[in-house]
């Protein structure tokens, strides 16, 4: 399943960006195909207020596949254990941003201030010193966020931020 799942996320992350954006340049939807490297889905709504501003729409799952060979290694070097929870998150938000050129979806500097809401959760079982233990985590959070960078945005409808 994971040999399938992270090419087919790569390749939607490369392609879908180059073909959902308009010409006019009053939105753009992208995928990041980072994301995929541990099994997650990064996307970005961006639609253009003004000249000056933007609104975003972020939204991310994760489902770390990367989760059980790590707590393998270290919880239990041998690899006992048992999930109990399946190691997941998601995420939405709502952000503006500040397109300091004033040209709309074009390459500037931006200042984006966001807030993120989300649900993270794992659990397992393992036998530590022959006794059964279980560790586990579930929380919900929210995460204000200012973010500052450079937006290269190119006519073919790559974006990249």
């Amino acid at each position: 399943m994971k040999k399938l799942f992270l090419p087919f996320l790569l390749a939607i992350g490369l392609a879908l960006p180059a073909s959902a954006q308009d010409e006019e340049l009053t939105s753009i939807f992208a995928i990041s195909p980072i994301g995929a490297i541990k099994g997650g889905l990064d996307v970005v709504y961006q639609m253009k207020i003004t000249n000056f501003l933007a609104l975003t729409v972020p939204a991310s799952f994760y489902y770390d596949w990367t989760y059980p060979t790590a707590v393998g290694i270290i919880v239990n070097k041998t690899g006992d254990f048992t999930s109990t929870k399946a190691p997941i998150s998601y995420a939405g938000g709502l952000g503006a941003k500040f397109l300091l050129a004033g040209n709309g979806i074009a390459d500037s500097f931006y200042i984006e201030p966001r807030i993120s809401a989300g649900y993270s959760q794992f659990g397992v079982k393992y036998n530590a010193q022959g006794k059964e233990r279980t560790l586990s985590n579930s929380h919900v959070y929210l995460f204000p966020m200012v973010r500052f960078g450079w937006d290269w945005v190119y006519k073919t409808g790559v974006y990249l931020s």
